[in-house]
Parts: C-alpha cells; sequence; structure tokens
C-alpha cells in the first residue's frame, strides 16, 4: 500500500487532502477532481488579501458561506468537491483552503508518480500540440505527466502552464499588463 501522506507538515491539511483523494478514486474522478482543487485554488488566490479574507470567514459564518456560494457558483464543481467546500466552512477550515489544495495536487502527483500541468489557453489548443507540451515536460521533468486544460478568454491569446505552484505565463494579457506597467512605471503586478 502507497503511502498516502501529502507534502506538508500541517497534519490537519495532511487529513483533509488525503481524504478527498480517498473520495476521488472511490468514485474514479481524480483528474477531474484535481482540475477542480487547481480552480479552487486559482479562485481564491484571486481574491484580493485573500488571508484576510479567509480569516473573516472563518470567524463570522455568513461571511464564510458567502464566500463558499461564491466560489460554488463561478466554479460549479462536482458534487464531492461541493460538498468538501461546505466541510471546510462548517468544520472553520477556510483560512487553510490554499495548503489543503496545494497538498492535494502534491498528493495526487506523487500517488500517481506522475506530474500534473495545468494548461490554460485563450483561443485554441490543438490536441497536436498538447501532445508535444506533453512529450517535453515528461522529458524536462522525468516522468509521466498528467495534462489538464482550461479556456481563459481573459487570456486575449497565449497559454499558461502551472506545475505546482511555477507558472509560465506566454499569454499576451501578461505580455500586455508588462508593457503597461513598464509605460507608467508603476510596478504593482495584475
Amino acid at each position: 500500500m502507497t503511502d498516502l501522506s501529502p507534502e506538508t507538515e500541517n497534519p490537519i491539511v495532511n487529513r483533509y487532502a488525503r481524504s478527498l483523494y480517498e473520495v476521488s478514486i472511490s468514485i474514479k474522478m481524480e483528474a477531474d477532481v484535481l482540475r477542480q482543487m487547481q480552480s479552487v485554488k486559482k479562485y481564491v488566490l484571486a481574491v484580493e488579501n485573500y488571508k484576510k479574507a479567509l480569516k473573516k470567514d472563518s470567524l463570522l459564518r455568513e461571511c464564510g458561506l458567502e464566500f463558499v456560494s461564491k466560489l460554488k457558483k463561478e466554479l460549479k464543481p462536482s458534487p464531492e468537491v461541493s460538498a468538501f467546500l461546505d466541510l471546510l466552512h462548517k468544520n472553520k477550515r477556510l483560512t487553510m483552503i490554499v495548503e489543503i489544495c496545494d497538498a492535494y495536487i502534491s498528493l495526487a502527483d506523487k500517488e500517481n508518480s506522475r506530474a500534473t500541468i495545468l494548461v490554460t489557453y485563450a483561443k485554441k489548443f490543438p490536441k497536436t500540440e498538447e501532445k508535444k507540451l506533453v512529450d517535453n515536460m515528461r522529458e524536462i521533468l522525468g516522468r509521466r505527466v498528467l495534462c489538464i486544460t482550461q479556456r481563459d478568454q481573459t487570456l486575449v491569446d497565449g497559454i499558461k502552464i502551472q506545475y505546482r505552484s511555477k507558472i509560465l505565463d506566454y499569454s499576451i494579457k501578461s505580455r500586455l499588463d508588462h508593457l503597461c506597467n513598464a509605460i507608467t512605471g508603476s510596478t504593482h503586478e495584475n
């Protein structure tokens, strides 16, 4: 039997990540739940001052319920992930949601001895290009690669590749943001 311990020191985070992973195996939706947890993490990190917001949401039940409701309305998760988010709110663990997402992603990678990459594209991302990317990533990382794709029209054109906490941003939106910052002299990143 494989050790299902995520790579984190926090036993509470480990317990939640491991539990969700075991559910994803039992319902045979590992890749789908993984994609959803990556989307949850992305959503939470996009919230301005997310740590402060999550702390407030953990202290005030109504605020936490509102946060989880917005997240579920935006992402439309599976019933299992939806119930998991409700459980985090109920148990006042929303402040750990990013850590839990990271631990889940790490656990899924470790258990499957593969690297999971999330590719966000603006327009069309042909299967031939996906295969080339997977082949290149397999060569770089030295193991099997699972590629999860999602569309985001706000990128204008190009792609973003995420592996764990590293993001390679080859989108037009990113280039335009950098150009705008250079022109205005602003150091603020969007």
